[in-house]
Order: structure tokens, then C-alpha cells, then sequence
């Protein structure tokens, strides 16, 4: 087994969790929703960490040969993708009580679910230009352009989602969100 191997068997345990636990809530939210609200806000966000969850996978794999399985690989793997597992808990209440909100609960609760996976994000993304280092210190202007467009494209509607007063204006976001990683990931397929 080589290094890489190695460590997608060990770090597939909480994501795989983090994926059955949302799975388990749109279930659950499905099967009763006549006691209560689905609204938009909730779908979008599993919607959301669904594609997610495979840009980050597929990035993974490109840096196999990159990847092996030493101790700081294997700590900051953990600390991923035990804060993926937070995050992913906070997509659905823990009990569904008679007469909730899934859209009130996804406003009340998205700066766990929402911005902890902002934040992976975000981490994702340095450690992709960190493993880029040599074209990153040869090309600092186009670096700071790449940086730039992504904070902005890609960051803007999380924000907006995050900040919203309105559950219209989070939904607005989380459609934007989604439409621009859908988009990303349609385009790392057809590029291959």
C-alpha cells in the first residue's frame, strides 16, 4: 500500500460519517416533512457540500504523487476532515420537532455549517498554491490576479449567504454558490 493509499483509507472514515450523517438528515427531513419546513436553504447547502466534497476529492487525487504518509500529512488530514464532520452535522437539526424550519435552522446555524466549509475552502486553496510555490514566486502578478478572482468569485456569495438578514437573500447566495461550483467542477471535467 502505498502512501497515498494509505491515507485516503484512513481520512475516508470521517468524511464517509460526515456524508451518511447528511444523508440521514435529508432522509429523516423527507420522510416527515408534513410536521415541518424543508424551504430552499438546507437542500442548498447538502447540494453545495456535495459538490464541494467532489471538487476537493478530485483535487486530492491530482496531488497524489505529491501526498505521502507521514505525521504533519496525516494531522492536518484529521484536523480536515474532523471539521468537515462538524460542519457537515450542522446541515440538519439533531431532532426534528414538530413545526421547525429547516430554513430558519440553516440561518441560525450557518456560520457553523457554511463557514467552517468556508473556511476548508479557503484552506484547500493555499495549500494548492503552496504546492505551486515555484510559479507562485516566478509570476507574483499573476498569482495576485488568481488570488484575487477567487476571493471574489468564489468567496463572494459564501459571504453573502453568511451575512444575509433574510432567508430570500441566503437563498439568492446559496443559488449563486452553487451555480459557480457546479460550474467549476463542470469544468474540471471537460478540461480533462
Amino acid at each position: 500500500m502505498e502512501g497515498f493509499d494509505y491515507v485516503v483509507l484512513f481520512l475516508a472514515i470521517p468524511v464517509g460519517l460526515a456524508l451518511a450523517d447528511m444523508a440521514q438528515g435529508l432522509s429523516v427531513a423527507m420522510r416527515r416533512r408534513g410536521e415541518f419546513t424543508i424551504g430552499w436553504l438546507t437542500p442548498l447547502l447538502v447540494l453545495f457540500i456535495l459538490v464541494l466534497t467532489s471538487i476537493l476529492l478530485e483535487s486530492f487525487f491530482e496531488a497524489r504523487d505529491l501526498i505521502g504518509a507521514d505525521a504533519p500529512v496525516l494531522f492536518v488530514g484529521l484536523v480536515y476532515t474532523f471539521a468537515f464532520y462538524v460542519a457537515a452535522s450542522f446541515v440538519f437539526p439533531e431532532s426534528f420537532e414538530p413545526g421547525i424550519s429547516l430554513d430558519e435552522w440553516f440561518m441560525e446555524k450557518r456560520r457553523y455549517s457554511l463557514g467552517v466549509t468556508s473556511v476548508l475552502v479557503l484552506v484547500t486553496f493555499f495549500l494548492f498554491l503552496a504546492g505551486r510555490s515555484d510559479t507562485v514566486s516566478s509570476q507574483p502578478v499573476v498569482f495576485a490576479i488568481v488570488l484575487t478572482a477567487f476571493l471574489i468569485i468564489f468567496f463572494l456569495p459564501i459571504f453573502f449567504a453568511l451575512r444575509a438578514k433574510t432567508t430570500r437573500g441566503a437563498t439568492i447566495a446559496m443559488i449563486a454558490l452553487n451555480g459557480l461550483y457546479i460550474a467549476a467542477a463542470a469544468s474540471i471535467v471537460i478540461s480533462r
